[in-house]
């Protein structure tokens, strides 16, 4: 898909069931809403979130479970917020594999880098 970077690209909210397991449909459902009612793009595992919080497999799910509900309608995007730069290309790369159409991306949570190393973060993913 050829990104028009303009418009809305909101954060999703993934969504849960009272037994704290993710809740795809209703997480479908608030995306087909935000898509019908006119958002140019879609974001899911935004920022510190889900990314601290969920497992590797359920980021994997959510992305899968986006992908097929946007049905190609408008591109998305993954949040890529892991700990080190080795585990952020990593989450990159599965996140292309599952067809994403761009990512935004966070320096390593937890330690505090500095300038040079924020940059040389963002290149290597």
């Amino acid at each position: 898909m050829k990104v028009q970077w303009r418009g809305v690209f909101p954060a999703a909210t993934t969504h849960f069931s009272s037994d704290e397991r993710l809740d795809l449909a209703s997480m479908a459902r608030h995306l087909a809403a935000m898509v019908a009612a006119g958002v140019h793009g879609m974001i899911v595992l935004g920022t510190v979130g889900e990314n601290s919080s969920l497992e590797w497999a359920e980021k994997l799910d959510v992305i899968r479970a986006a992908k097929d509900t946007l049905a190609g309608r408008v591109p998305l995007l993954a949040g890529v917020a892991e700990t080190s730069t080795a585990l952020a290309c990593r989450f990159a790369a599965d996140a292309q594999k599952l067809g994403v159409d761009g990512l935004m991306v966070l320096p390593g949570i937890v330690y505090k880098s500095d300038a040079r190393e924020t940059v040389a973060h963002f290149r290597t993913v």
